[in-house]
């Protein structure tokens, strides 16, 4: 909350390149965020729905997958104050694709085939590899000139943290009015808009279809939300089961 107040003050001031930083290192610090409550939450969730034996955690890769995720946040709040940006670059570049590969290791941990049924399950499965994918095209970024660093960003801004936001406050819904913990065809439709929305604002500028990307990007955000407002709303709105 804190640096969202500070990008603002910096909007308002002026100073709208250090405003943009801040807010696109206010991205990377929610997947930091993702990586320890979801690391909790998906592999539990999974267990306890799918009572899979598949489903691992190993120390050292959970060290490291937030020790990566750390360290590239910082770095890239850091490197905007940096002078030797080549060197800091390279460095991060190599720091983000490394924090997504790792990422991807973790996933592959967590049975995520078992959940193919389950759209309350697979789609923070979904959610989690859109992060994990969206470091990599970070990465990737600084060193393939057709993938700008501001379109890859989209695949956490809208693929792993919308996705995980929809999927979450759908299960809180449901769980905490009474009702079955359920996606129904509604919110697996959202669910899926939600991933395809942000591998469409992520990729297709590359290919040239910029404000296509951004326009098409938005409808299915806006419908994905709009199928979450339909089916959760008189939920909400009537007493507890």
């Amino acid at each position: 909350m804190s640096l969202d107040l500070g990008t603002m003050a910096l909007g308002f001031v002026g100073d709208n390149a250090l405003a943009l930083h801040l807010g696109r290192s206010g991205i990377l610090l929610f997947v930091i965020l993702i990586t320890i409550v979801g690391g909790r939450i998906i592999p539990l969730f999974t267990r306890n729905a799918t009572q899979s034996n598949r489903i691992r955690s190993v120390k050292p890769l959970e060290i490291a997958v937030l020790a990566a995720s750390l360290v590239s946040a910082l770095l890239y709040l850091s490197h905007y104050f940096l002078t030797d940006n080549a060197t800091i670059n390279a460095v991060l570049a190599a720091t983000l694709v490394t924090a997504g590969l790792l990422h991807g290791l973790r996933l592959s941990m967590w049975d995520s085939a078992a959940t193919l049924s389950n759209a309350m399950l697979w789609s923070m499965h979904l959610s989690y590899l859109m992060m994990a994918a969206g470091l990599i095209v970070l990465g990737l970024s600084y060193w393939i000139a057709e993938l700008l660093f501001a379109d890859a960003l989209h695949l956490i801004a809208i693929g792993a943290m919308g996705g995980m936001i929809l999927t979450v406050m759908t299960r809180v819904s449901l769980g905490h009015t009474g009702r079955p913990i359920q996606a129904g065809w509604a919110m697996a439709c959202a669910f899926l808009l939600v991933a395809v929305a942000a591998l469409i604002r992520a990729l297709m500028p590359a290919l040239g279809w910029v404000h296509d990307a951004w326009n098409l990007s938005a409808v299915l955000w806006v419908v994905a939300f709009g199928l979450f407002v339909m089916r959760l709303a008189p939920i909400l709105t009537r007493p507890r089961h």
